[in-house]
């Protein structure tokens, strides 16, 4: 699901210029980093619910979901922080064209809400 978010903004602009679709895929990697992380916790959050379910101890499963979700509202905040406050800075990580950085500055910050709202929506997919 995540992959096909990125996808379909590339489908979209790909009617417009070579840049704009260059630095939306650019800008992507970005958001495909913050998905590493949350791939992560959603392993761990179920592998770790999961045993606690089957030893019929409902309420640690519920104290585990609440601790893996702080943390990925922490972290997803960071990310929608830095998406929107800085995106030139976290443009600039990838290619050295001014034109590139300038247009996926102005996705980033288009963007940068879902990161949030990414992280709390895959936390509940588990739960």
């Amino acid at each position: 699901m995540l992959a096909l978010v990125n996808a379909s903004d590339a489908l979209m602009l790909g009617v417009l210029t070579q840049d704009a679709l260059s630095a939306v895929s650019l800008a992507s990697q970005i958001t495909f980093i913050q998905n590493l992380f949350l791939a992560d916790m959603t392993i761990g959050l179920s592998t770790i619910a999961a045993q606690y379910w089957g030893k019929g101890e409902i309420v640690s499963v519920e104290k585990i979901f609440a601790y893996v979700l702080k943390i990925t509202m922490a972290v997803s905040s960071l990310f929608t922080i830095m998406a929107f406050g800085i995106p030139s800075c976290l443009m600039k990580i990838f290619p050295s064209d001014t034109v590139l950085i300038e247009n996926g500055a102005v996705y980033l910050r288009a963007a940068a809400i879902s990161c949030l709202l990414t992280g709390i929506s895959q936390i509940y997919f588990v739960h």
